[in-house]
């Protein structure tokens, strides 16, 4: 399938990510949005468990507010992010 530049804005418009990592993510599930999304998904959460590793040695407040940032500058949104925070900083402290 080709990959339109409508297509790109649609997907970006519905993840909140940039238009590359949609190109990208497009050309990866060869023109399927709905596998696209699975791969954003992936990816993102992918960085976040890398960037809550490397966070694992702070407080509460600082690893919720550097990772929180992390996430909404890569379009999560303030919901998921926070969510996203809350099931890392357990997860780090459980493996930590």
């Amino acid at each position: 399938m080709d990959i339109t530049t409508e297509l790109i804005k649609k997907l970006r418009d519905e993840t909140g990510v940039s238009v590359m990592l949609c190109r990208k993510a497009l050309e990866e599930a060869k023109g399927d949005s709905e596998k696209a999304k699975v791969i954003l998904q992936r990816k993102g959460a992918d960085a976040a468990l890398k960037k809550a590793r490397a966070l694992s040695g702070t407080e509460r407040e600082e690893f919720r507010r550097k990772l929180g940032s992390f996430l909404m500058r890569r379009g999560f949104s303030y919901e998921l992010a926070g969510r996203t925070v809350e099931r890392l900083w357990l997860e780090t402290r459980k493996s930590g």
